[in-house]
């Protein structure tokens, strides 16, 4: 598979796993994260589990623009092209906070932070042959896009607040679905099923 591909948040749970099995089928992988020495023992696992040594990590910070657009900065440093962006770093707050740019934790990691890295890699993405860009969703299969309190200011209760944000990620993926396709970039909501990860058994 002569593709290469990066993952958000590709250090650990779905994340590292996505990253294994194209690993195997030979792509070139970029995961990110925001730790250095568990990013870095991350590509070590995939490249030990898949065999390919093409393997590697970016870090930043996907809770605020500035970090989303070192990342990126960081990416179209080191590569030509993209031909998948994953976008699976997810957060699951257990308690409400604010980020530096005043927008709610949960909403900013989970909605625009993808939102945004997408259109910071737009050059890389057009340079592929047929890009896709995959935005992972999860949280209760019943809960609704709660218009009305997309921030969590009315109330937080931290798989409600999660759950939500998803359902706005779905709805943001339909954006940028509209603004990228005239590119021929594709843009796929994708539910990876239930998984026990680091994040879901903090679940409450």
């Amino acid at each position: 598979m002569d593709k290469t591909i990066v993952i958000t948040g590709g250090t650990g749970g779905i994340g590292e796993y996505t990253a294994i099995g194209l690993a195997r089928e030979g792509a070139r992988i970029v995961v990110t994260g925001r730790d250095a020495a568990r990013g870095q023992a991350a590509v070590e696992r995939i490249r030990e589990a898949s065999g390919n040594d093409d393997v590697h990590v970016e870090l930043g910070d996907l809770s605020s623009a500035a970090g989303i657009q070192q990342l990126a900065d960081r990416l179209t440093e080191r590569l030509d092209r993209i031909d998948v962006l994953i976008n699976n770093a997810g957060l699951l707050a257990q308690e409400r906070w604010v980020t530096e740019d005043g927008i709610e934790a949960n909403f900013a990691v989970n909605v625009v932070a993808p939102y945004r890295l997408t259109h910071a890699l737009a050059t890389l993405l057009r340079a592929a042959a047929s890009a896709r860009v995959l935005v992972l969703t999860g949280g209760q299969a019943a809960s609704k896009l709660l218009i009305d309190d997309l921030q969590a200011e009315k109330s937080f209760v931290p798989l409600t607040s999660y759950s939500n944000t998803k359902r706005a990620a779905e709805a943001m993926a339909l954006v940028l679905a509209n603004e990228l396709g005239e590119h021929g970039i594709g843009v796929h909501v994708v539910y990876p099923g239930r998984a026990s990860t680091a994040m879901t058994q903090a679940m409450t």
